[in-house]
């Protein structure tokens, strides 16, 4: 739910920046339904210059992120998976080159 809930913000709201730190340790695959918000939001469209971040604090996201990281890179949506909040917040608000 955490996550279809922050891909609808996301979206009505028009963001097009969006950070995500995953603390959870539970089911391993509940995190995979990160992916498939990667998937809706190219379905829904995004605005330009889209970036989304994630940021796992345990195995058990990580793993998840990973999968979403690489099914965006499939569909053109800038994603990646930081190990530090610290670097994803400065990939998300350097200014884009074009």
């Amino acid at each position: 739910d955490c996550y279809r809930t922050v891909a609808s913000v996301a979206l009505e709201h028009r963001f097009n920046r969006v950070l995500i730190v995953g603390l959870g340790t539970d089911d391993a695959h509940s995190h995979l339904t990160a992916r498939d918000i990667v998937v809706a939001l190219d379905v829904i469209g995004v605005p330009l210059g889209f970036k989304i971040a994630f940021v796992p604090k345990s195995d058990v996201t990580l793993n998840g992120y990973r999968h979403a990281e690489i099914e965006a890179d499939k569909r053109g949506i800038r994603a990646k998976v930081f190990m530090a909040e610290a670097d994803a917040i400065h990939w998300l608000t350097e200014p884009d080159l074009h």
